[in-house]
């Protein structure tokens, strides 16, 4: 049979047990203590009998506070002075003005040095000579390091020394065409100003793009062409005829132009009206019945085939 201890009259610390209290859901009696502060609470008993509860939250952040205003003192670097500091980090000098004045003396003291440091190993100077630029071929007066005459002819082989890095050939971004960029020219990765603004311009248009499919919910990154080829077996669902990979041809500027057999990915309910890139809105189309689908036609089943009716 448990034996249940009678606390009442015991003193735990600052604890004072007046009596039972009551018992809680984990079957631990709890009892009435008075702290000397005077504040009354009701505790475990287990945490008196271990010794985890001496006191009340009041005293002990009292006594926390007490702890933490201990004092102690510090002498200053610069006059001497016993000092109690107002802050943990000022523990060398008892006030600003001895700061400044010890960082003073420090400064001065360091010139002394320096100054007899440079009496002592003065800098060696080197004389002045006869020189000729590399550039212009000019005399001039320098030490044994100087090369160009004039702040001039070091520009000029410095804009020489790039020209020479910028004139390794590189292939067009756009085209793929292999070429070798004019010195100071405005684009180095493309090879004409045409290709750049095509490509810039595209650029442009998928961002834009990839903001629609952003705003009109989840987007799928994995479709692509080649699957949807192979998921609908190259038939395109508006006509019902076959779709031809080949029905495309390059121009004279290397670009790519497709026909009307030429694949594309149709999107269901077209993006303008709210539709989602995903696997269950994309279909297989030829280039030429998405462009009459565009984003006006509704879609009616007959006999299996969808219908567009405009």
């Amino acid at each position: 049979m448990r034996i249940v201890l009678d606390h009442t009259g015991d003193i735990f610390g600052k604890w004072t047990v007046l009596g039972f209290s009551h018992t809680a859901n984990d079957n631990k009696k709890h009892w009435l203590c008075r702290c000397e502060c005077g504040m009354e609470k009701p505790v475990s008993g287990t945490e008196l009998r271990l010794g985890r509860s001496t006191q009340c939250s009041k005293c002990a952040l009292k006594r926390k506070h007490e702890k933490n205003r201990r004092t102690y003192t510090y002498e200053c670097r610069c006059c001497g002075k016993t000092y109690i500091p107002k802050a943990k980090d000022r523990n060398k000098y008892c006030s600003r003005e001895c700061a400044y004045l010890q960082r003073r003396i420090i400064a001065k003291r360091k010139k002394i040095e320096r100054e007899k440091y440079e009496k002592l190993y003065p800098k060696r100077k080197h004389p002045r000579m006869s020189r000729i630029c590399i550039v212009c071929s000019k005399d001039f007066k320098g030490n044994h390091n100087s090369l160009y005459c004039s702040d001039i002819c070091r520009k000029q082989i410095s804009h020489f020394k790039q020209h020479e890095q910028d004139a390794k050939a590189r292939e067009c971004k756009f085209c793929g065409k292999v070429f070798i960029p004019e010195h100071l020219a405005k684009t180095y990765a493309y090879c004409c100003e045409e290709h750049k603004d095509i490509a810039a311009r595209e650029s442009r248009h998928a961002a834009k793009r990839r903001r629609r499919f952003k705003s009109n919910g989840r987007v799928d990154n994995g479709i692509s062409l080649e699957k949807l080829i192979k998921r609908d077996k190259g038939i395109c669902h508006i006509c019902g005829e076959k779709i031809d990979t080949q029905d495309y041809r390059m121009n004279d500027n290397s670009l790519f132009i497709a026909g009307n057999n030429y694949p594309s990915i149709d999107h269901v309910i077209a993006r303008a009206n709210g539709g989602t890139h995903t696997w269950d809105n994309v279909k297989l189309a030829h280039r030429i019945c998405n462009s009459i689908k565009s984003d006006k036609a509704v879609y009616k089943t007959s006999n299996g085939q969808l219908l567009m009716a405009m």
